[in-house]
Order: C-alpha cells, then sequence, then structure tokens
C-alpha cells in the first residue's frame, strides 16, 4: 500500500507545471539609480514584472545580503511588490555582506566567528528572524536556498569545506534549524534548497550531497535541489551532460529539482558557448525550452522548475561572464535622466506559446516609447565585433527620442558564435576551468560617478582582448519594427507575433 501510495504521489508531482521564473534582485537598483524604464515588444511602457509575466514567469527570484545593497530593507520591500503583483517568491540567502560564489563566500562582517558555535548560533538567528520579518510583511516564501552556489561551502573560512565537510555541515544545519524556528512562530514553511554551481557536472554534484548527508545534515533537511546551469563558463556544459546529472540526482535523492539560474548571451564572441544555439535573442528562447524539456524528462515527474538570472540587469549585460550580453531587454543610454530598456522576443520564452504577444499591454500604462527620427541608422550594417561605445553622459541637451525601429538586431550577427570552436580560450575553456568555477563579475556603467554596483567595475579598454567590450544598442536586436516603422500609436504597427518571428528568422538567416 505504502508503494502506491508513494508512486500515486510521484504522478501528482509529475502532473505539475514547471516553475517558471526570473531573478529580478537589481531592480530596483536599476529604476532608482539608474532611471530605468520598462517597455515590452510592442513599445509600450510597463512595469517589469507585467512584461515578463505576460512571457509566462510565475515565480521571482531575490537575493538578500547580511548587509549593504541587498539587505533586508532592500530585498523585502521589492519582495512585497512582486507578491502583491501574484508571482511566488523565491528567497535566495548568501550569507554574506556582498556577492557569495564558489571562489568567494564571505563572512559578515558583523558576526562573531570565534567558533564554530557561536556562527552558527548567528546563521540561526539570521536566518529565523529573516522570514519572520517577511511573514510580518506579507510575504509567505515558495523556495528558501540556504546558501547560494555552496559547492565549496559558505562563511569563509569557517564553513569552507577541505577535507571535511564538519564545520560546513554543522553551520548549514544550524541555518535550517532556523527555518524551524520561524515556522514554529507562525512561519509558513518554505521549500528549503541547497543551491550549487555546475549542475551538469554529477562527479562534483554527487561528491557534495554525499559529503553534505553524512556529516548530520539529513535528507529531510532538504526539499528541493537547485542548480545553477550556464553555457559560457565550460564547454562540458552540455544539455547532454545536464541530463545525466540530474537524472542520477533524481533517481539518488528523489527530490524535486530546479535549474536555479540559467543565461544564454544575445552577444559572445570570446566564448566557446557549449550549445549551437543561435547567439540572439530566439537562442535564449530555444536554450531555455531545451532546459525545461531536460527538466520534464526527469525520472518521476521531478523536474520543478527553471529560472534566468537578472534579465533586466542593464548596467552589466554580462552578467559575469565574458559574453557581451545575456539581457532580455535592450538599452538606450542617450537619456539624461531615464534609461529606456525595451524588451525583447525573449521575454515571452516561457510563454506555452511563443504566439500572441501583443497581449502584454493588459497591465501596462499604454505610452508609448519615444521614437528618434535617424535617416541612417536603420541601414546600418552588422560588423564582426559590437561597436564600442561610451556610455559616459556628458551630453546636457534635451532627452533624445529613442528609436525603437532600431533595437532587435540580433547581435548574433556581429558576434557570429564560433560553435564548437576548440581554437578559443576563455572562461568557458577546459583548460581553464576547475570543477568549482569562479566567476568573475565585471559590472558596466553609464556615467562617470558611477551608482553603487556592487560588483567590481571593470575598465573598457578596446585594445585589450581580455576585457568585456562594451556594446553599441544601436547595433542591438534590430526586429522588423524596422521594416513596420513604429511612430507614436501608429496603427500600422504590425503586431509583436509576427515582430517576433521576422526577428528570429533574420537572425537565423545570419549565423
Amino acid at each position: 500500500m505504502r508503494s502506491l501510495l508513494c508512486a500515486a504521489a510521484l504522478l501528482v508531482v509529475g502532473a505539475q507545471a514547471l516553475t517558471k521564473g526570473h531573478d529580478l534582485s537589481s531592480t530596483a537598483v536599476m529604476e532608482n539609480e539608474q532611471g530605468t524604464v520598462w517597455y515590452n515588444t510592442a513599445g509600450k511602457q510597463a512595469a517589469i514584472e507585467d512584461i515578463l509575466g505576460a512571457g509566462g514567469m510565475d515565480s521571482v527570484r531575490l537575493r538578500i545580503w547580511t548587509g549593504d545593497e541587498y539587505a533586508l530593507n532592500y530585498t523585502l520591500p521589492l519582495a512585497q511588490r512582486f507578491s502583491k503583483a501574484g508571482y511566488k517568491i523565491f528567497l535566495d540567502m548568501h550569507f554574506s555582506d556582498t556577492w557569495a560564489q564558489p571562489s568567494d563566500q564571505q563572512m559578515p562582517t558583523a558576526w562573531d566567528a570565534s567558533s564554530v558555535e557561536t556562527l552558527a548560533a548567528a546563521c540561526r538567528e539570521h536566518v529565523s528572524s529573516t522570514l519572520k520579518a517577511f511573514t510580518k510583511g506579507g510575504v509567505e516564501l515558495d523556495i528558501l536556498s540556504i546558501g547560494n552556489e555552496i559547492t565549496n561551502g559558505f562563511l569563509y573560512p569557517t564553513g569552507k569545506i577541505g577535507k571535511s565537510f564538519g564545520s560546513f555541515a554543522k553551520l548549514w544545519k544550524a541555518a535550517r534549524e532556523g527555518v524551524s524556528d520561524a515556522v514554529a512562530a507562525g512561519t509558513k514553511q518554505p521549500k528549503v534548497m541547497v543551491h550549487l554551481d555546475n549542475g551538469w557536472d554529477s562527479e562534483v554534484v554527487s561528491w557534495f550531497f554525499k559529503g553534505l548527508f553524512a556529516e548530520g545534515v539529513t535528507t529531510d533537511d532538504v526539499d528541493v535541489l537547485g542548480f545553477s546551469f550556464y553555457p559560457y563558463y565550460n564547454v562540458k556544459a552540455t544539455l547532454k551532460a545536464l541530463t545525466e546529472s540530474l537524472t542520477l540526482m533524481a533517481n539518488t535523492y528523489k527530490k524535486p529539482i530546479y535549474v536555479a539560474e540559467t543565461d544564454w548571451p544575445t552577444s559572445c564572441t570570446t566564448v566557446t558557448l557549449s550549445e549551437k544555439f543561435a547567439v540572439s535573442a530566439r537562442g535564449q528562447r530555444e536554450w531555455v525550452m531545451a532546459i525545461m524539456d531536460v527538466l520534464e524528462g526527469l525520472p518521476n515527474g521531478l523536474g520543478a522548475g527553471i529560472f534566468y538570472w537578472e534579465p533586466g540587469y542593464i548596467t552589466m549585460p554580462g552578467l559575469g561572464s565574458a559574453c557581451g550580453c545575456n539581457l532580455l531587454f535592450d538599452v538606450n543610454w542617450e537619456s539624461q535622466s531615464d534609461t529606456y530598456a525595451k524588451a525583447l522576443s525573449s521575454v515571452y520564452m516561457f510563454a506555452e506559446e511563443n504566439s500572441g504577444q501583443g497581449s502584454n499591454t493588459q497591465q501596462s500604462q499604454n505610452t508609448p516609447a519615444p521614437q528618434a527620427q535617424t535617416g541612417s541608422s536603420a541601414t546600418s550594417t552588422s560588423t564582426p565585433t559590437p561597436t564600442p561605445q561610451t556610455q559616459t553622459q556628458t551630453d546636457s541637451s534635451q532627452q533624445k527620442e529613442i528609436d525603437f525601429s532600431q533595437l532587435e538586431q540580433s547581435s548574433s550577427g556581429s558576434s557570429q558564435q564560433s560553435g564548437g570552436s576548440s581554437t578559443q580560450q576563455s572562461s568557458g575553456s577546459p583548460t581553464q576551468q576547475t570543477a568549482v568555477q569562479q566567476r568573475t563579475p565585471t559590472p558596466q556603467t553609464r556615467t562617470t560617478s558611477a551608482p553603487k554596483l556592487t560588483r567590481t567595475p571593470q575598465t573598457q579598454t578596446p585594445t585589450d582582448s581580455s576585457q568585456q567590450k562594451e556594446i553599441d544598442f544601436s547595433q542591438l536586436e534590430q526586429s522588423s519594427s524596422g521594416s513596420n516603422q513604429q511612430s507614436g500609436g501608429s496603427s500600422t504597427q504590425q503586431t509583436a507575433e509576427s515582430s517576433v518571428q521576422q526577428t528570429d528568422d533574420s537572425v537565423v538567416q545570419q549565423q
């Protein structure tokens, strides 16, 4: 009887649709410090959550730090905004005052690290108080990740995994107990996640979970498994490898599995990608759909969901990679007061059908995006590499109109992915990768007095091929809107559906 009940439960899990989400942690920073105004594919102003929601998003992932820019006083109001809009919330706890990733999991400066015990107590209290604050603020968490990409541990140096998982496991277990404390005080139980990078690497992820569960953490402490999966850090990060790795995890631990982070570029000239999708908005959709196919094919319906990482982090278009741009928005920096971000067709990556895109204005402000009236830009041709532009604003003249007819020209035409070329050496090259990868974030800013952006700024030197180059957004993602010539609210504008299809077809022809 028990086996029949278990089988029935697994069938129920299998019948559930995948969770489809985006990490929108930087949204308030972009809006408040960069003056970002979001536009859908039809050129209508809308909230970013409305644009992505129309594309199938049902959940939002948000990071929270122990201090500094993404602390509780930043992340909770953002969670309230998205929760009130009807989206499930996935909270990603970094246990650091700054970015936490495999290479760097800095301990919070205010925490007592005099012993493992005092640090464990701080972990437990931090998790408990954070969850209680979200409950008090009216936000129910769907998923809670205890740590971000903790393949090497967290809270370095005490919690860094070396010869033993002992200290790390004790700290993680204490954080998990903080969840139980909050639940006992009235917080709704979230799904507790362990999040690792390189979900395609079955050897590493197997090593991690065997070590964790041998040191006092039980499988009952973990509700779901989460993995990052990127195409540009290692050419071995293939869909086949991901399938094999996640299948092994599903069969071994019988836990729902999420791809907690992923991206695909629209501009990438210096990296050999792990798969051969177009370097374009169409490629972004196809990459994500391929991952969804992997998840939906996992044993016993254990594929649970997918999250695209930071589609609107416009000051860091490469999103920490060596690629030029992984965003789902094209950006015009010309205005002195606002930054205009227009959605690419890839915002519909989660839609059940890539059609009917004109409907995403249902919650938008029907404010046509400004149009630039330039005569020559519409005939601009792509070049082998994106033309660097200076993002520093020195022109004090009145705000210029934006020519959205020049947007949506896929940078794949100018960045010509070399597919499986083995001669490119980059962060994605096997010769430069270890089992646990390090991402070196390299944000871009548009002003000389840059806003506080949290990751180390890069020097944009055109002659240095090792540096991520600036992007000429006037050359990116030129859509068929160039042929339907948007002019304010002109009734001659084609539907977003046909615009998307023409854009993607033109991209394929350029490959």
